[in-house]
């Protein structure tokens, strides 16, 4: 493929990275389950099945995700990994920005949450506040202390994985292309970039908590030049998350 402009590769990169998550994680959950226990008859008791299932589709469509919005993409466009991972040594003034940054926006994500539901209140019959209640009760069955024999498969597919592969989709390659399509105008690229990330995960009540922390990743990442500080950052975001509503009943909910 012909080098391509940042422009085109921004738009080939969301293309790839959908399909990742919506065509090829939905095939290879299929294929799982056609290979473990079949597939049900009524597709609606797939979310029935138990929280390990829940695991697995979860794993996959972030594995789609790395398929096509990440190792696919590089290939198509000839590209190298080692152009968005370093093999530096690690750095602890940048562990310690790291670690600074989780702090700042720890204290920051519960006043933007309650902005975001304030504004999504004030919209008549989005659906959008029963949608957060679903989540919050798959939540509640994934991350209960009765399940805790599940927390370290916890820990891999909710913290470990989203924070390696959405991190070299969206700050590693999405947000250095708008930077070079912006021509360096590097506050455009991460809160763009962002608002992507944000978007892509689809909980509106959530806009501003994950807009606030993608720009606080694309800040440390921009600053430290080194992808790998931000997926620090991005696994103890998440981890302690996790980790909070396995070990404190009604965290959730």
């Amino acid at each position: 493929m012909e080098e391509l402009p940042p422009g085109s590769r921004i738009l080939l990169l969301l293309v790839f990275t959908l399909s990742g998550l919506f065509v090829v994680g939905p095939l290879l959950f299929i294929l799982f389950l056609s290979l473990t226990g079949g597939i049900p008859a009524n597709i609606e008791d797939i979310n029935d099945l138990g929280p390990m299932y829940s695991y697995v589709s979860a794993f996959l469509g972030l594995l789609g995700i790395f398929i096509m919005g990440f190792w696919l993409f590089l290939k198509l466009t000839k590209q190298k990994a080692d152009d968005v991972i370093l093999r530096s040594p690690f750095q602890w003034k940048f562990i310690g920005i790291a670690l600074a940054g989780i702090v700042v926006m720890w204290f920051a994500a519960d006043l933007l949450y309650l902005i975001n539901r304030a504004g999504i209140e004030q919209i008549p019959n989005s659906g959008f506040l029963e949608m957060e209640e679903e989540l919050n009760a798959k939540y509640v069955e994934l991350f209960s202390p009765e399940n805790i024999s599940y927390y370290p498969i916890a820990l891999f597919v909710f913290a470990m994985v989203p924070a390696f592969i959405e991190e070299l989709v969206f700050r590693g390659l999405l947000m250095r292309y708008l930077n070079e399509t912006s021509n360096g105008k590097i506050h455009f690229a991460v809160i763009v970039s962002s608002l992507i990330f944000a978007g892509f995960h689809w909980q509106p009540w959530n806009i501003l908590p994950m807009t606030g922390l993608a720009i606080v990743f694309g800040y440390v990442y921009h600053y430290t030049k080194d992808i790998r500080y931000s997926m620090l950052m991005h696994f103890l975001y998440n981890g302690i998350n996790i980790t909070l509503m396995f070990f404190v009943p009604g965290l959730v909910g």
